[in-house]
């Protein structure tokens, strides 16, 4: 009886470790922007670092008109202050907090060949306080509960120009 006891046990913990392993593999996404004291200001917070809803949620962030305000406000500034060679798309990802504030920017860049491609930091760092500088973020929400979430907005490049904001 003693064999039989110990043996349910051991499965009984080894079942609860894996069932704790598994929950925290779910929990934790891919795809999250984690803080970085080299990248981010220290001063955005976010109501619950555990909880940040996907881009793809229906609980996710907007921005007030859409991406057509956002390409209202920003396009003829980014043209005026840009310079690109050649064509491609640029991806800047973020999180706007329950707050309608936004951090955590991150930029990726691929050229016409859907290369990865090296981005000079002065425009990557216009790009950035552009989108930074829009006041109409309005939060993830369901039912009267306000939530973080990501936010991505991407620019299309065509001979040089920004053709598109999606």
């Amino acid at each position: 009886m003693t064999k039989t006891n110990l043996f349910l046990l051991l499965s009984f913990l080894l079942a609860a470790s894996l069932t704790g392993w598994f929950y925290y593999q779910v929990d934790h996404e891919v795809g999250e922007i984690n803080f970085d004291g080299s990248l981010d200001d220290p001063a955005f917070e976010l109501c619950d670092e555990d909880r940040v809803q996907q881009d793809y949620s229906p609980v996710g962030a907007n921005y007030r008109g859409g991406k057509k305000a956002i390409e209202k406000e920003i396009l003829d500034r980014l043209q005026e202050k840009l310079l690109f060679e050649g064509s491609g798309i640029i991806t800047l990802r973020f999180v706007v907090n329950c707050n309608g504030e936004t951090g955590r920017f991150r930029i990726w860049t691929i050229d016409g060949k859907i290369q990865e491609k090296e981005s000079i930091q002065e425009q990557i760092h216009i790009f950035k306080a552009s989108v930074a500088q829009l006041k109409h973020w309005e939060p993830g929400s369901w039912k009267e509960k306000k939530f973080d979430s990501y936010y991505q907005v991407n620019f299309k490049i065509k001979n040089g120009k920004i053709t598109d904001i999606f």
